[in-house]
């Protein structure tokens, strides 16, 4: 029974963070919904810190209290990550704003590296490279290291995503889809799509798929000034 204990623990009530994914077309209030989610009123220091790959933030400096990064490297935006997971402080939620950027600039990392790398390879153009399909798992491996880093974390996520076309068998599009790594949806708690209400100018969020946490609806946006995930 000893030996048990030693490779198995039992789940105690310790507060679950939220890991949320958000997806959607551009302008549908992707940014703010995420920083409201993660904003603190009252003067205090703040509890959020968001990678701010799309550079929306600017927008938001006077009506949200949070700390942010805007580069889009994505070996730095790793290390920042790391750095705060490391030594958090006051941070309570880590915002990703968003993916899709993220996703795109490990395709560019890999492309150039292996242009300087390959040069006999199917992919090699001469002045640019054509990814082939084995190439992925590099990418994809970077990718789920950092999706993996941020649901280990002791800290609520809150990140974002762009959406693309899904396509059917025939060809055809059927819908819309988070434009990122393919399996990211797996990996969060919650995932919400926010889409065009049916009333014009206005937006919806809805949950697609799962909420573990049973602590979202479906609502318009955008949302007012206040914290809903229950940082602390």
């Amino acid at each position: 029974m000893e030996k048990i204990k030693t490779m198995w623990e039992k789940p105690t009530s310790q507060r679950k963070r939220f890991k949320i994914l958000l997806w959607g077309p551009p302008g549908c209030f992707k940014t703010r919904t995420i920083l409201r989610l993660g904003h603190k009123d009252g003067g205090a220091d703040p509890v959020m810190a968001i990678a701010d790959l799309e550079f929306g933030t600017d927008h938001y400096a006077e009506e949200f209290n949070f700390l942010r990064s805007q580069t889009i490297d994505p070996d730095e935006i790793l290390n920042n990550v790391k750095s705060l997971v490391k030594s958090p402080g006051p941070i309570r939620v880590i915002g990703f704003d968003g993916f899709s950027i993220y996703y795109e600039a490990l395709v560019n990392k890999y492309a150039e590296l292996f242009l300087k790398r390959e040069i006999r390879s199917a992919g090699h153009k001469g002045e640019y490279y054509t990814l082939q399909p084995r190439d992925y798992q590099p990418i994809n491996r970077d990718a789920y290291e950092l999706v993996r880093l941020l649901l280990k974390c002791d800290m609520h996520v809150l990140a974002s995503c762009q959406s693309k076309d899904k396509w059917g068998a025939d060809m055809k599009v059927i819908g819309k889809m988070p434009d990122g790594p393919k399996r990211i949806p797996h990996y969060f708690d919650t995932v919400i799509e926010i889409a065009e209400g049916k009333k014009e100018g206005t937006w919806k969020a809805f949950i697609r798929g799962k909420d573990r946490s049973g602590h979202f609806q479906e609502r318009t946006l955008p949302a007012g000034r206040g914290n809903s995930v229950g940082v602390r």
